[in-house]
């Protein structure tokens, strides 16, 4: 097979893969129903971060951190392994509460509550829908 056949074979599979995307069905956008305490409209804020600091000991492990996250939308956190992606989601659910000699600088506020004032349920804001563990497999 030579350059200008391998060039007409190549275009006949993309033509037929273009063909099969259009004739796809279009998938209808679904509304779920939340378990939230108040309603949320697209866009706003679920979840604010600002300004944390996250220790391990001395070691300062996130550095002056602000995010806000919209609500009722998927949120992803992308980066290579040691960024402080774990150490943010733990953050978020109070999980660092039992490692010892770790400290938390910030606010952070899920539904508008600080989750970092002292009274927190820090049980039932674990119980919380929508927290999803780290995955390491594709």
């Amino acid at each position: 097979m030579n350059l200008r056949t391998e060039n007409i074979a190549s275009r006949d599979i993309i033509s037929t893969a273009e063909q099969t995307i259009t004739s796809m069905p279009v998938i209808q956008k679904t509304r779920f129903q939340t378990t939230a305490k108040r309603p949320q409209r697209a866009g706003a804020a679920k979840i604010e971060i600002e300004k944390l600091n996250f220790y391990y000991g001395r070691t300062r492990a996130l550095h002056n951190i602000s995010l806000t996250v919209p609500g009722n939308q998927i949120t992803a956190l992308i980066g290579p392994s040691g960024c402080g992606k774990s150490t943010l989601l733990r953050t978020l659910n109070r999980m660092n509460d039992v490692i010892p000699g770790t400290r938390v600088e910030g606010r952070i506020e899920v539904d508008g509550e600080n989750i970092y004032v002292p009274g927190t349920d820090v049980v039932a804001l674990r119980h919380q829908p929508g927290r999803q563990r780290e995955t390491t497999s594709w």
